[in-house]
């Protein structure tokens, strides 16, 4: 996997750990050469390190990040990245990224180069005709104007580079390529509640085909279960804050099993729609 950032940057990471700090938010100004961005440590759980040229740091709140910053969160930890005030980057643990952010803050291009682990994105602004923002695995590039979406990034049991993109809200735009980054497929519109898959080992990257799929079979639906507890958190909180999705708070932490603080013991029913079971908690 350090070969897809070799091709891409020509980096080595090197990572030392350290101490471990939660926190709130703060902005922070990221100079290029066409401008500016605004980027930001909002949340930090545990240790996450931010290499660029040549030297490693721990990352803290309100911390200030450049374009081609690289990002290593590590075991037990999670961090989330406000972006121009309305983009946000939640990153799982065991994730490596790094970040292209290019032009100003109302004529943006930002790029998370994922080399492993998870990431979610969220975008509250429709981008402009002359805005982008993307996700790039080894092997797949995702796309969209305002959504928020999920990118998981892993090599399978067979040494197979596995990139798996489900979408929550909004559209996602998804092509699978090269680790080169040779175009091998058209983009594909994956819709909220479907989720998709791209195999690839040196020679191949291809959609994966699933059993009773829907998409010409390349798609089949979110398991809400498969979320952390820090994922589910995250969502949660863009909910609380007037994000609507195709499903509730309550069956995303029921699904993922969390439980939230403020259940105090009184049982309330919640009822089966058609894509969801009907269930009991307390709060």
């Amino acid at each position: 996997m350090k070969a897809f950032l070799t091709t891409l940057k020509g980096k080595i990471i090197a990572a030392v750990a350290t101490v471990a700090v939660v926190g709130g938010v703060t902005t922070a100004v990221v100079l290029s050469n066409s401008g500016y961005r605004t980027i930001a440590v909002k949340q930090l759980t545990g240790v996450t390190h931010v290499a660029n040229n040549g030297s490693v740091v721990d990352a803290h709140v309100g911390q200030h990040l450049k374009s081609g910053d690289d990002v290593k969160v590590t075991e037990a930890s999670n961090i989330v990245l406000s972006l121009d005030s309305d983009k946000f980057v939640y990153a799982e643990a065991n994730t490596h990224f790094w970040i292209e952010a290019t032009g100003k803050e109302s004529d943006s291009r930002t790029k998370i180069h994922l080399d492993s682990g998870s990431v979610i994105s969220r975008i509250d602004n429709k981008l402009k005709d002359s805005e982008t923002f993307e996700v790039e695995t080894p092997n797949g590039t995702m796309s969209v104007r305002g959504t928020v979406f999920k990118v998981d990034c892993y090599v399978n049991e067979n040494g197979e580079t596995m990139s798996e993109l489900s979408v929550l809200d909004g559209e996602v735009y998804i092509g699978a390529v090269t680790e080169e980054g040779r175009v091998l497929t058209e983009d594909t519109t994956i819709a909220p509640g479907e989720k998709i898959t791209i195999k690839s080992d040196p020679t191949v990257s291809e959609f994966v085909r699933v059993e009773g799929g829907t998409g010409d079979g390349l798609t089949e639906s979110i398991d809400l279960g498969d979320f952390t507890q820090g994922e589910a958190n995250f969502i949660g909180l863009s909910i609380d804050e007037g994000k609507e999705y195709y499903f509730t708070k309550e069956v995303l932490f029921h699904k993922a099993e969390i439980e939230e603080h403020s259940f105090d013991g009184v049982a309330r029913e919640v009822a089966a729609t058609c894509t969801e079971d009907g269930y009991t908690f307390e709060e």
